[in-house]
């Protein structure tokens, strides 16, 4: 096995982490975060932020890795840096460049890795936000470009460090931290406002201006740091994108009362934002040397990127890569939810469809034909349902149909058009299916209903398949609703 290669701009490279002045430095909960996002969302056990440095790679953060640093001539990373596209390796053992390498053939066994540079705005790879798996396995596209989108976030993150870290270094009174602020945060990516104690605005970088409407004020005094309306006008809400925010509780009034702030959530919508985006604030009071309060200076950073990739990473969740279908977890959800609303009358169809020999189409046809096979019939459950109603993939191929409201003398007629609208399906090839279908006709537990339409089903599957079997419902045994407000079937 051989070290990767250096980069071209090496010397620069090194330099520009250097800036950040981040080595060594103790773990942080905002990139504790990310890694414990792309964990998740990948679904691996291993997950870095991982930092090139002359002979090492030292991780800033680390999910299911007991090693602060490696040495830099076995780190998967130290080839990742060498492109602006992720790195993929779905299996370190077939690699020639991995096949030897004592993390492959020892602890901790990788064999698959997924890493996004981390690039700075001055076009450094610096090092990665990786994955990695004990397994062989390939990572879908829009694993990757989440991948992606979150070393973004990582890279702002460490940009706001470096420039907090700067504030912390500036010393003296007021007007020195306002030259030294002018000269560092003007081209800053987060936006710093600055205010004596009277609340004129000192210093406002160009995105300060735009997020505040605050420009650099004349000598003049105003005993009001934000006047009334000030929130209100600007169109600055609450996390819940709802509520006002309170003139008082802003970043810059608590800090020119001398409280700390931290990572304030902000929604702006207005005019100039008319989509929305949504901020971390974070205030700091400046005080001279004899401790009175001299100023605030609030920083402020754009996590709207942050908020789409935790929305893409929430639709991952609850939705079936191969079939787009909502996942056996959004299944769960909506009948947990259904079961609730039962309890005041609300009636719901649980159907179990399975594809009939499925396990023939694979042997036959290949695995990549099946998938198709699980496709098409997705498309016909999907096309064949109310907006109001709810087709999802629980494994293999298995799927379930859940409609609401509908009368019961129905439900054998509506299912049984699903079962024909499977039936009807040609491309890739032919198709059938068995289904089990239980109506809820009193509040219950939805594992209980589940489970009836999954006996209903083993039943169509005993008389021949490609039919339907409605469970009997006078055979439901009601009991009295326990303390937890649920009801149970059996």
């Amino acid at each position: 096995m051989g070290a990767a290669p250096k980069p071209f701009d090496e010397a620069a490279r090194l330099a520009a982490l250097q800036r950040y002045g981040i080595l060594d430095t103790a773990p942080e909960p905002a990139f504790d975060r990310l890694t414990t996002i792309v964990a998740r969302v990948l679904d691996v056990p291993i997950a870095l932020v991982s930092l090139v440095d002359v002979e090492r790679q030292w991780f800033k953060s680390c999910v299911g890795l007991g090693a602060t640093e490696t040495s830099r001539d076995v780190a998967f990373c130290a080839y990742a840096i060498h492109s602006d596209a992720v790195f993929v390796i779905p299996d370190a053992t077939a690699d020639e460049r991995f096949a030897d390498n004592p993390h492959v053939v020892g602890e901790p066994y990788v064999r698959a890795y997924a890493g996004a540079p981390l690039r700075t705005s001055d076009g450094f790879r610096i090092g990665t936000l990786c994955a990695i798996d004990l397994r062989p396995r390939a990572f879908t596209a829009d694993q990757l470009a989440m991948l992606m989108d979150l070393a973004q976030v990582v890279i702002s993150e460490m940009e706001q460090l470096r420039t907090l870290r700067a504030l912390q270094r500036a010393e003296g009174q007021i007007a020195e931290r306002v030259s030294i602020l002018e000269a560092i945060l003007e081209s800053a990516g987060e936006g710093i406002l600055v205010c004596d104690e009277r609340g004129r605005t000192l210093v406002a970088n160009p995105m300060a201006r735009r997020l505040t409407g605050r420009t650099i004020d004349g000598n003049e005094s105003r005993p009001i740091p934000l006047p009334p309306g000030f929130a209100r006008d600007l169109g600055i809400f609450c996390a819940d994108r709802t509520t006002v925010f309170p003139n008082d509780d802003l970043p810059l009034s608590k800090a020119l009362r001398g409280e700390s702030t931290d990572q304030v959530a902000v929604h702006i919508r207005n005019p100039s934002y008319p989509e929305g985006i949504d901020l971390h604030c974070t205030g700091r009071t400046i005080r001279d040397s004899a401790g009175a309060i001299r100023g605030g200076v609030v920083m402020i950073n754009d996590v709207t990127a942050l908020r789409l990739a935790q929305q893409r990473l929430a639709e991952l969740a609850v939705t079936d890569e191969l079939t787009g279908l909502p996942n056996r977890r959004a299944l769960r959800d909506r009948l947990e939810l259904l079961a609730a609303e039962a309890v005041r009358g609300r009636r719901f169809t649980v159907t179990i469809v399975d594809l009939d020999h499925f396990k023939r189409v694979n042997d036959t046809h290949g695995h990549a034909v099946g998938d198709r096979v699980l496709v098409a019939v997705a498309k016909v459950l999907r096309d064949s349902i109310r907006r109001s109603d709810l087709a999802a993939r629980m494994g293999g191929e298995e799927f379930c149909v859940v409609q609401t409201d509908v009368d019961v003398s129905l439900i054998g007629v509506l299912t049984e058009r699903l079962r024909a609208a499977i039936a009807a399906v040609r491309e890739p090839i032919p198709v059938t299916a068995s289904l089990g279908v239980c109506h809820s006709s009193v509040a219950c537990n939805p594992e209980a209903v589940l489970a009836a339409a999954d006996a209903a089903l083993y039943r169509a599957k005993a008389a021949g398949r490609n039919c339907v079997v409605v469970a009997d419902d006078t055979q439901w045994l009601h009991r009295p609703m326990p303390s937890n407000g649920r009801a149970g079937c059996s």
